[in-house]
């Protein structure tokens, strides 16, 4: 499924000498970015203020 997206899956050694199949985070990185983007910050305007109690109630 991730092969569309250029990411593989490969033989990965760990420090203790084994050895696995799998992925490299930085792999990720290029399509991640392009396809899930970090949410733009909410405008403070939209926040919807009813139901809210007047400063002088709190």
């Amino acid at each position: 499924m991730l092969k569309p997206y250029g990411i593989g899956s490969a033989n990965r050694r760990f420090p203790d000498g084994t050895q696995a199949k799998g992925f490299a985070r930085n792999q990720f990185l290029d399509t991640w970015a392009r396809y899930c983007p970090e949410p733009k910050p909410a405008d403070p305007s939209a926040v919807p203020t009813a139901g809210l109690l007047p400063e002088s109630a709190v």
